[in-house]
């Protein structure tokens, strides 16, 4: 194999594998060769086979081309376009929850320690992340996931699922975590009606108590007050500064742009938990374009546009009073 196309098979290869992992010890466990042969191979003294590339693509869920297109083309036009995914492991919905907060949390540190960090979100519900400081709204989260993601006999409540101490402690790295960056948000006028349907449609099934059901509700007015003092004021300080605006057109799909120095990433989101990225260069400046094309269609409300900003709260509030009142019960199971 050529020199130069080694060496950016290696390169592409250690990039992919993530950060908190140590990489002999990940393809160790990966090809089931000795130490010895992953240091020669990362060394650069003899190649990675087709095998060994074909079980790595498949250990990090990216394609085999992401990795023999290391960059040999400069035309982008000509590049294979590769997005990633876990859906192979959806099924086993616990392992999956806590690889996708551990990546997050991974994505988190990188943005951090990136000299300039870009963040643009458009969003019409309320995402795992965005929930995450908001304990019965997680475990609701959680409790969705596994209900969408397993064969569960009808009676599997709520009350039933109990959270790891594994994912506790992922969600308390991330509710203290300090963000960094440039971040923006578009957030769709109706932002939490989807996740106020999907409560309501498990309590009228009976699979969310009373009790459960104010609790959530609570946690729901507890994340329209902090939204509300977010918003009431333009907030920036050293390495971070976020501005939301408020879509005039209805936003069909979330998803995420994010540009830490020369990578970028776009994930879109089939649900709000299970997404599909890219970090081809088409496919990250493409969703770029249309998120600020999108923005000219916005209006700001971070320290800003106090009628606007009233009437999208007032609606937010609106829906959570009215949870336990669906105006078309028969949409729902009773």
């Amino acid at each position: 194999m050529d020199s130069i196309l080694k060496k950016k098979i290696i390169n592409k290869v250690l990039a992919k594998i993530p950060t908190y992992i140590n990489p002999v010890d990940f393809l160790h466990d990966v090809l089931n060769i000795s130490k010895e042969s992953i240091y020669r191979r990362l060394k650069g003294e003899i190649a990675f086979t087709l095998e060994d590339l074909v079980k790595i693509s498949s250990s990090l869920f990216i394609s085999l081309d992401d990795i023999i297109y290391a960059d040999q083309n400069n035309d982008l036009g000509k590049q294979p376009i590769v997005f990633q995914s876990r859906s192979d492991e959806l099924f086993e919905p616990k392992k999956t929850f806590v690889e996708f907060l551990s990546t997050y949390l991974q994505n988190i540190d990188e943005t951090s320690k990136a000299q300039n960090a870009e963040v643009m979100v458009a969003a019409n519900r309320l995402m795992i992340l965005t929930a995450v400081s908001f304990d019965h709204l997680f475990k609701f989260y959680y409790y969705r996931w596994i209900h969408q993601t397993q064969r569960m006999p009808l009676e599997f409540g709520m009350s039933s699922v109990i959270l790891t101490d594994e994912i506790i402690s992922l969600q308390e790295k991330l509710k203290t975590h300090i963000p960094s960056g440039k971040h923006t948000y578009i957030l769709d006028f109706y932002f939490l009606e989807s996740t106020i349907r999907e409560i309501q449609y498990y309590y009228y099934r009976q699979l969310i108590t009373e009790d459960e059901m104010l609790l959530l509700q609570k946690d729901l007015y507890r994340f329209v007050d902090a939204m509300e003092y977010a918003v009431s004021r333009k907030i920036e300080y050293v390495g971070f500064s976020s501005n939301i605006y408020i879509s005039s057109t209805q936003i069909e799909s979330s998803g995420l742009y994010c540009k830490c120095d020369d990578e970028q990433l776009v994930s879109l989101w089939i649900s709000y938990g299970v997404s599909i990225s890219s970090d081809n260069p088409r496919i990250c400046n493409t969703y770029r374009s249309w998120f600020n094309s999108l923005k000219k269609y916005s209006s700001l409300i971070s320290g800003t546009n106090e009628i606007l900003r009233t009437k999208f709260i007032d609606r937010q509030r609106s829906l959570i009073e009215n949870i336990k009142n669906a105006k078309d019960k028969d949409y729902f199971y009773e």
